[in-house]
């Protein structure tokens, strides 16, 4: 019967829509429909026939007080809002609309439009409801004495609404009483039992007194007995989840999203997705829900404590410190957060801080262990040492079976110069518990860390007699190589994996045994048993792809990147790897799609960070480059490196304060560091401030006499001065210790630059001679020809050049121009190749449109010369070309003009003659 009924409207829609739409029933017909479907609980229909009753009679305010019911009960409380308001206006009964209203005002915080709702024309129960909401919203508002008056106003009622009963239980609640209130609410059930606003309430009695199966009874009562489910279904599902039940309460927010379609917005629900995404370790899922809850924090100041507890996870200690304060400010007496802001600060060594967060942490709860150990930790780093021990005594007494609390204490003690005290727990530790390793480890770091390495060996030493395990035997090795006993070390490590074939560090540490002997087989052999035992071990695997690259085995360091990912598609580490290598490489283009790969989250680690980085810097794409190093520098603000980084992409700007100020920080924390040394020389030649040029270059002298960088600071700084012989020497000794492409086409260069082209000619020969695959060398000569009128020269070099790489783009268009006239056909063959190479550049479409027009086709010409002119439309070469293409079209007073405004311009270019020549001709015409 129920499928019979369901289909009702839909045949009578078909059937209305084939008549034309014109049916017979009146606005009253469709009114009594809509009832009979609500009495089958058919509410879809019941809304179709509600709507119909209206659209053919839009005062029916019977019609608008039901449909907005309905809303009401399906949680679409602005929808309710709507139909309730304009049924009042319609004249409706105040005494069916009101008390919905009310509810409806209190639930969307529509608290001024709640006062101003009137109880003219309501009967005693109606008034009821109006007063109790009214002091519903005053709770909300937290003025607890003016509720107080209204509930009881309504309390005093002759007819006294459940909505009023529930009201007064709640502010019972409110005001500490829950028994009282618990007692309220078995008045509500002895007049109605299925009244589920009493079994919510009820519900939230139980849960706020930890009794969550209670809670869950009555919440799961509650929805059983209503039609707007929303609320004890959110409910429920968070008591699930403070039973540990998840599935269960990823049932409910199911079955809350497919009844109600503003749930999946809903900030609870957001929170309480984000709780069951935690749990399933969904870092990424958790992270969007809490952030989604985080924008309601009012609601759910939670959603911004578990986004800080994520943020720390990952790294992102500021990121969290912000969050867990925000939270703090609104929940200044939370344990749980002031613990975590405590630990954040901790990690941030700010001491004082920690101490401030963790002191009414520990006065209220003087035995929480874990306040007392962070606490210690805080006094211990202010130099409080006594303080700090004091509480982890105080930790051991509470904990006396506790292994790790001794093992604290025995550590502070030993940190605090006290060797006896110390070193008696921990040894009192090992009495009972012999293969507690941490009392070892202790002990023999202690004694590393005081330099008295055979006591630390003899420690060792017992520590694999009581424990003889791959971690004792590795502890030995280390205790051996400090003393500097290379072969005492290798064995110990062979001992741990005998203990523990495949243990990642005992065979990291022999492969570093066979690769100092280059011996990379052997070294591949050991990472294999790791992988045998450790398949997922991330680290063994790039060693692996490591030990091809010493061998200069470049595929098979690929195919070994490649093998991981095979295995692991996801894997971050391997992409990184191929990236660094295409970087280095000057590969550009293959690095891309590597990054594109990274999920977000990968995106942000810093080492994904820095590599990225790289490639931006590599690629000029400097403003990119501040960006990802500044989001870098917020991860990890003390890197020397990043700063680094960071100063050569302000120096690509040409933003020379912005580059000096990082340049000062790199220094601040590593005052050695080479690179920031030498850039802040340069910068200081490049400002002519040549005083701290001087004493920058005289301290770089000092650390790397004989560096390329250095003398090559000494060079600029000698051209500069106008001592060409002084330079010319240095860059000569330079190359003659490193024989390298940059140093011959430096001492080229600067043969060049002091017009001595035979001399750079001849540097630049030899060195082709012996290196004939240079590329970069070969381009140079190629320049330095034509800077010498050698054409024939530079066009041999060019076809040399495409040998070895027959995509250089140089070499194509520089061809395709010395050929312009003496071939005109192979002139456009290189140009086309040129282009197709490098589609958008000025130079090459220039090129190409003039070797469009030495072969007459002018059309072609023009198409390239104005795309060259779009990339380039201030370059007077391209405009003069762009001349000489327009007289060839037959405008002759156009390319005059052009040509003469060229000339006129203050500024010369390198065709300028031949313009003047040019334009002469054009006259003579």
């Amino acid at each position: 019967m129920n499928a019979i009924r369901r289909n009702i409207p839909i045949l009578l829609l078909i059937g209305s829509l084939l008549l034309g739409c014109g049916d017979d029933l009146s606005s009253e017909d469709h009114l009594n429909n809509a009832n009979n479907f609500i009495k089958e609980s058919q509410y879809e229909e019941a809304i179709i026939e509600l709507k119909n009753a209206l659209m053919k009679d839009d005062s029916n305010a019977q019609a608008r007080a039901t449909l907005g019911t309905i809303y009401f009960d399906q949680a679409l409380y602005a929808d309710a809002d709507k139909e309730l308001t304009r049924a009042l206006s319609a004249g409706m009964d105040p005494t069916v609309v009101v008390p919905v209203l009310a509810q409806v005002l209190v639930v969307l915080g529509e608290l001024d439009r709640l006062e101003a709702l009137s109880a003219d024309g309501l009967d005693a129960e109606s008034r009821s409801t109006l007063l109790a909401a009214k002091g519903i919203s005053r709770l909300y508002q937290q003025e607890i004495e003016e509720a107080g008056e209204l509930i009881d106003a309504a309390s005093e009622s002759e007819a006294m609404s459940n909505y009023a009963k529930v009201a007064a239980a709640r502010l019972s609640m409110v005001r500490g009483n829950p028994e009282e209130a618990r007692k309220q609410l078995q008045q509500v059930f002895k007049d109605d039992d299925e009244y589920a606003a009493a079994w919510i309430l009820l519900g939230d009695i139980e849960r706020s007194q930890g009794d969550s199966k209670k809670a869950h009874h009555a919440y799961s009562k509650a929805i059983k007995y209503t039609n707007n489910r929303f609320e004890p279904l959110l409910n429920r599902a968070m008591v699930r989840i403070d039973m540990g039940k998840f599935a269960d309460a990823e049932s409910d927010l199911k079955r809350l999203e497919w009844e109600y379609k503003t749930a999946k917005t809903h900030p609870g629900v957001q929170f309480a997705r984000g709780l069951v995404y935690i749990n399933a370790k969904k870092v990424d899922e958790a992270t969007e829900a809490m952030q989604k809850a985080s924008e309601y924090s009012q609601n759910y100041p939670e959603s911004l404590y578990y986004l800080a507890a994520i943020h720390a996870d990952k790294g992102r200690s500021d990121k969290a410190l912000s969050l867990v304060n925000e939270y703090l400010i609104m929940k200044p007496e939370n344990a749980a957060g002031s613990k975590l802001a405590a630990r954040l600060e901790l990690g941030k060594k700010n001491f004082q801080s920690a101490e401030r967060l963790l002191l009414p942490v520990v006065a209220e709860n003087k035995d929480d262990v874990e306040a007392l150990n962070l606490l210690a930790n805080a006094r211990l780093g202010q130099g409080k040492t006594d303080s700090g021990i004091d509480l982890l005594a105080r930790i051991s007494e509470l904990q006396p079976k506790s292994n790790d609390a001794k093992a604290r204490l025995g550590a502070a003690y030993l940190a605090n110069g006290d060797e006896e005290q110390g070193i008696k727990i921990l040894r009192g530790i090992l009495k009972q518990s012999p293969t507690y390793d941490n009392a070892d480890t202790l002990i023999v770091m202690y004694h590393l860390g005081q330099n008295d390495v055979p006591k630390a060996i003899q420690a060792a030493g017992e520590y694999t007699k009581r424990n003889p395990t791959a971690k004792s035997y590795v502890l030995l090795a280390r205790t051996h190589l400090v003393n500097g006993d290379k072969d005492q070390a290798k064995a110990a490590f062979e001992k741990a994996q005998e203990q523990k074939p495949g243990d990642p560090v005992s065979g990291i540490s022999l492969a570093e045994y066979a690769l100092a002997d280059k011996d990379y087989n052997a070294a591949r052999a050991y990472y294999q048993q790791i992988l045998e035992h450790n398949p997922a071990h991330m680290e063994t695997r790039m060693r692996v792809a490591a030990t091809y690259a010493m061998e200069g085995k470049d595929e098979e360091m690929l195919a070994s990147l490649d093998e991981t990912l095979a295995a692991y598609p996801r894997a971050m580490e391997p992409r990184l790897v191929k990236a660094r290598y295409f970087i280095a490489r000057g590969e550009m283009e293959k690095a891309i799609p590597l990054f594109e790969a990274l999920s977000e989250e990968q995106r942000e680690h810093p080492d994904a960070l820095e590599t990225i980085a790289t490639f931006e810097l590599a690629t000029n794409r400097f403003n990119q480059a501040v960006g990802t190093i500044s989001r870098l520098i917020d991860k990890k603000p003390n890197i020397a490196d990043y700063h680094f980084m960071k100063s050569r992409a302000y120096a690509g700007l040409g933003e020379q304060q912005k580059m000096s100020a990082e340049l000062n920080r790199c220094l601040e924390l590593s005052p050695e560091h080479f690179g920031a040394k030498v850039a802040t020389a340069r910068l200081a030649l490049l400002s002519d401030d040549n005083k701290v040029f001087e004493d920058k270059l005289n301290d770089l002298k000092k650390v790397a006499p004989q560096s390329s960088e250095v003398i090559q600071l000494e060079v600029a700084y000698a051209s500069k001065s106008g001592d060409n012989t002084r330079a010319t020497k240095l860059l000569e000794g330079l190359f003659e210790r490193e024989p390298t492409t940059s140093n011959v086409i430096a001492l080229a260069s600067l043969r060049q630059s002091s017009g001595d082209m035979d001399g750079a000619i001849a540097q630049l020969e030899t060195w082709v001679d012996a290196n004939p695959a240079d590329v970069t060398a070969r381009a140079k000569l190629s320049e330095v020809y034509g800077s010498n009128n050698q054409v024939d020269e530079v066009m041999r070099q060019c076809r040399e050049i495409l040998k070895l790489e027959p995509d250089n783009i140089v070499a194509l268009n520089n061809l395709a121009w010395y050929l312009l006239k003496r071939d005109p056909k192979e002139s456009l063959q290189f140009a086309q190749r040129a282009v197709a190479l490098a589609p958008d550049s000025s130079a090459v479409l220039d090129t190409l449109a003039l070797a469009q027009l030495e072969n007459n086709n002018l059309d072609e010409a023009r198409k390239n010369i104005d795309r060259a002119l779009t990339a380039a439309p201030k370059s007077p070469d391209i405009r003069f070309h762009e001349a000489k293409i327009r007289a060839a079209e037959g405008d002759k007073s156009g390319a005059m003009v052009a040509v003469s405004s060229l000339l006129n311009r203050d500024e010369s270019f390198a065709e300028q003659e031949e313009a003047e020549a040019f334009l002469e001709s054009l006259k003579s015409q």
